[in-house]
């Protein structure tokens, strides 16, 4: 018998849900290094290379009962390197503490704060 079962993070952390591409990159003209793709051309080498900011943007899933800033379904900018796997089912989710967020994006943001 399967149960359905609940994930909810304790105490200020969150889980996310790391989207496979940033939906906020934008296009830069033909002339700039565009900033928002993995790749670029280095100068120096000639050859392309990926950029590594470390920097990817996720969906808040469920947050804990003490987070003060990050509520579920708001976009954060986090630091892959400071997640923790958390597979559940067929998904792969991840958790970080709310302080570990760089940055949130969403509307209503100066009221919210």
């Amino acid at each position: 018998m399967i149960m359905e079962k609940e994930l909810k993070p304790l105490f200020n952390n969150v889980i996310v849900d790391v989207y496979d591409e940033n939906p906020y990159k934008v296009k830069a003209s033909d002339d700039q290094m565009n900033l928002n793709c993995g790749t670029f051309e280095n100068p120096d080498e000639g050859i392309v290379d990926k950029k590594d900011f470390f920097i990817q943007c996720a969906k808040v899933i469920e947050t804990g009962s003490e987070c003060k800033y990050v509520k579920v379904d708001d976009d954060v900018m986090v630091d892959f390197r400071t997640l923790t796997p958390i597979p559940m089912g067929s998904n792969l989710y991840f958790m970080l503490n709310e302080q570990s967020i760089k940055a949130v994006i969403a509307e209503g943001l100066t009221e919210r704060f």
